[in-house]
């Protein structure tokens, strides 16, 4: 992983498997070693291509979420914000300047694979009908940010 992550700092692992036991789940590997690494903070190279209703977007990046209890970047705040309007198998990891998040599969078919969930087709219930696919893997992810 080659990423720069700005306003970075490392998690201790013992912190992230005390969050995984409370939230009972485990990270895909790829994304629990970035949190190790960085937990959270500002991707220098922060735009990702995303296919909305067969047409080529970009997205972006405006921070990634750390295991922190802060309402700007804490995953604690965004799990309580989120968890009745996401589907159960979505975990946020990151958001973008618009208040839409990028999600990972926590488990299931769904499991390691980078979702963009727009906020701006949200429906009552949770659904997949504003949830986009960007990738099979956190790692693959974040190697193909580039700059604007």
């Amino acid at each position: 992983m080659d990423a720069v992550i700005l306003d970075s700092k490392p998690l201790d692992i013992t912190l992230l498997n005390t969050f995984e036991s409370e939230y009972h789940l485990k990270l895909p590997g790829g994304y629990r070693n970035f949190l190790i690494k960085y937990n959270g903070g500002y991707p220098e190279k922060n735009i990702f291509t995303i296919i909305i209703n067969g047409k080529k977007n970009d997205g972006m990046i405006h921070r990634f979420l750390g295991i922190t209890h802060s309402e700007l970047d804490g995953m604690y705040h965004y799990i309580n914000i989120y968890k009745n309007r996401i589907p159960k198998d979505l975990f946020p990891i990151a958001y973008d300047p618009a208040g839409n998040l990028i999600v990972i599969g926590i488990f299931g078919r769904r499991f390691g694979k980078i979702y963009f969930w727009d906020h701006e087709d949200e429906r009552e219930e949770p659904s997949y009908r504003n949830v986009h696919f960007i990738s099979n893997d956190f790692s693959v992810f974040i190697n193909s940010l580039r700059k604007l």
